[in-house]
């Protein structure tokens, strides 16, 4: 679901905080007031994502809206020659191996590229500049926030390539989030981020440049106490690094030497000892005929069981050892040695690594390192804005008597104009889909029951509660298309809807729309009321109420008085506040030649708590206008039937 959508510079729409959006949100207003605009926006995304092209730019023109040009939907008379779109998503059902992700908050700024050569075609094919992500994680600790905030470099020369210089990539770091960033410094000792790669639209790869010797030291510890000895064992590779000759400095192996006896000699340390272990000692070493000093040295071999003198004269070459060779010489000791060998490194892993690194060359090295959060989060954008928003416009398809099925790919998709309304139906007609039923009491208490059946069932039912058809029929009619036929009653006949009134062709692939969507699915409608009965705009309202209670979200842009009062009534009719809570309205006017967008609050009683200015208000101003010139017409009657001319006794007229 869409929580909110941030726009400035798009078109008239600027908007000094995000619009924050609910399950069902309705946008009216005048026209050319905006509430195209944000639609638009939604859709421009939305291809941009669902785009089959690794493309790192915006799509203005796709498969959903044609825009044109970047000139055509920057705002005018402003500065900055930028645009930026921002939205926040609550994923239904993304899980991480360390946590769920509840919110995806996604800032773009994009515009003409920079510097280097530009092309004639880019102002269609606008640049992202820059990218702020931000993702909430669910942990059994609480709450983890990531970020990664980026802008676009300049463009590379032409005659220049990324392989040829990988810090030369598309974007710049300019902040990365805490959590990110240890991650990165436990895998990459000192890392500097050179730069961001993305895969079309969005980042996946980091450009790293760490310090290799210190990678070395931390990483290959681990082989040298033996814990994973077969890691390098006729292998001349490392993980991520690239082929090198891994040897043990010399400084590994004096700092070894070195910690072994100043163990021994803390042992040795006569002030840690009470007096009472001192007398002791001095009576066993006199009662062995020993001295103290080997008495000492017993104690200490009994516990640490490991003498300087273990590590051979040949691992302190200058040149340093192989892993090979230090294997090797783990396996010649004896077990109790070699236990002790390994446990001790493991025991001083921080100053030996410090050795290691202080015995090694400088090696600072440039590597790859995969956001794994935001792939995985870029990944499941795309299938949402590529499965789950769906749009239809305000000019359907006029009532045909077969349906053409050319270009038809999409089993559930009806077309941007319902063009495939037919075939949508006759294909699916038989698939089972949970929907909510819909009732009416004889009060106009409206409810809904969830229940399973066939699309053709679900269909049926609702067409025949808002009051259009109450029987339909689909027909394969080859290479022709598809029909369908209707009953307008249960005494008539079948008839092809060019037979019928235009609201049932209006209407039907709205319908089939709303009964195919699926949980988390976002549809986006642009008047659907046009053509349709007052009554059965009503009770459309009745459907998307309860398309919105079964966790879809509905975006719809109308001009419709009598939808805005049956939610309202809905609103006052419900038990609860859940009706109020999953509602908006927004009212979206022009100042300035900018569109402000104010939201209509409707309190539980149903009523508007403050009324906006031209909101819905002209049919109240004619009724008002309609009773003052009645009075006065009637005033005026009265008047003239007062004259003499029409005092007349004969009730005659004047020859």
């Amino acid at each position: 679901m869409i929580n909110n959508i941030l726009l400035k510079n798009f078109k008239s729409i600027s908007t000094p905080a995000p619009v924050n959006l609910t399950q069902l949100s309705i946008l009216c207003g005048s026209n050319s007031s905006g509430k195209s605009s944000l639609i638009q926006a939604i859709l421009m995304v939305t291809q941009t994502f669902s785009s089959r092209y690794d493309f790192d730019s915006l799509v203005l023109n796709g498969h959903l809206v044609r825009l044109g040009s970047f000139a055509d939907i920057k705002s005018h008379n402003v500065k900055d020659n930028e645009i930026e779109v921002g939205f926040t998503l609550s994923p239904s059902s993304i899980r991480l191996p360390d946590g769920r992700i509840t919110s995806i908050d996604f800032r773009c700024v994009f515009g003409r590229r920079i510097g280097g050569h530009l092309k004639a075609d880019d102002d269609y094919h606008p640049a992202v500049l820059k990218l702020d992500v931000t993702i909430t994680r669910q942990t059994n600790d609480g709450d983890v926030i990531e970020r990664l905030n980026l802008s676009r470099k300049p463009q590379r020369p032409d005659n220049l390539s990324a392989d040829e210089d990988p810090i030369l990539t598309a974007y710049a770091v300019d902040y990365i989030s805490t959590v990110e960033m240890e991650r990165i410094k436990r895998d990459y000792p000192d890392p500097e981020i050179l730069g961001c790669e993305s895969n079309g639209f969005f980042p996946t790869t980091l450009i790293v440049r760490f310090n290799n010797a210190k990678r070395m030291a931390a990483q290959v510890i681990s082989v040298i106490a033996g814990k994973n000895p077969r890691r390098f064992v006729g292998a001349r590779s490392w993980g991520h690094l690239d082929e090198v000759d891994v040897r043990i400095p010399q400084s590994f192996f004096l700092c070894l030497k070195n910690l072994i006896t100043q163990e021994r000699a803390e042992m040795r340390n006569p002030f840690k000892l009470s007096d009472e272990l001192v007398t002791v000692l001095k009576g066993v070493a006199k009662a062995q005929n020993l001295s103290v000093d080997e008495v000492w040295n017993r104690m200490v071999d009994e516990t640490l069981a490991l003498s300087p003198h273990v590590i051979d004269e040949h691992l302190l070459r200058p040149e340093g050892t192989s892993v090979s060779e230090w294997l090797a010489f783990l396996n010649n000791l004896d077990e109790k040695q070699r236990k002790s060998v390994t446990e001790f490194i493991d025991k001083r892993r921080s100053e030996l690594e410090a050795a290691w690194y202080e015995g090694m060359p400088a090696d600072q090295r440039i590597t790859k390192c995969a956001l794994q959060s935001f792939t995985h989060i870029g990944s499941n954008l795309i299938s949402y804005f590529g499965r789950s928003v769906k749009y239809l416009g305000p000019l359907r398809h006029e009532p045909q008597s077969v349906y053409a099925s050319l270009g038809h790919t999409d089993p559930r998709s009806v077309g941007l104009k319902g063009e495939f309304a037919a075939a949508v139906l006759h294909i699916n007609k038989y698939q089972y889909i949970a929907y909510p039923s819909p009732s009416l009491s004889e009060d106009h208490q409206f409810s809904c029951i969830e229940k399973k059946a066939s699309l053709q069932q679900a269909c049926k039912e609702w067409l025949s509660y808002l009051g259009v058809i109450t029987d339909y029929r689909t027909t394969d009619k080859g290479k022709l298309g598809y029909e369908i036929e209707v009953k307008i009653d249960n005494h008539g006949g079948w008839q092809d809807l060019t037979h019928v009134g235009v609201g049932v062709s209006q209407i039907l692939p709205i319908v089939v729309l709303l009964l195919l969507s699926e949980i988390g699915d976002t549809i986006i409608l642009e008047q659907p009321e046009l053509h349709l009965h007052p009554l059965v705009q009503s009770r459309l309202c009745d459907l998307l109420c309860a398309m919105a209670e079964g966790n879809r979200q509905c975006i719809v842009e109308t001009h419709s008085e009598y939808m805005i009062n049956r939610l309202r009534l809905r609103i006052a009719q419900s038990r609860d506040s859940a009706t109020e809570r999953r509602s908006s309205i927004f009212f979206i006017t022009k100042k300035d030649n900018r569109s402000v967008f104010e939201e209509v609050k409707i309190n539980q009683y149903g009523a508007i708590k403050e009324w906006p200015k031209d909101f819905f208000d002209q049919s109240d101003s004619e009724i008002e206008r309609i009773l003052i010139e009645g009075n006065r017409k009637k005033k005026s009657e009265r008047q003239n039937n007062k004259t003499p001319e029409n005092n007349n006794v004969n009730g005659g007229s004047e020859l």
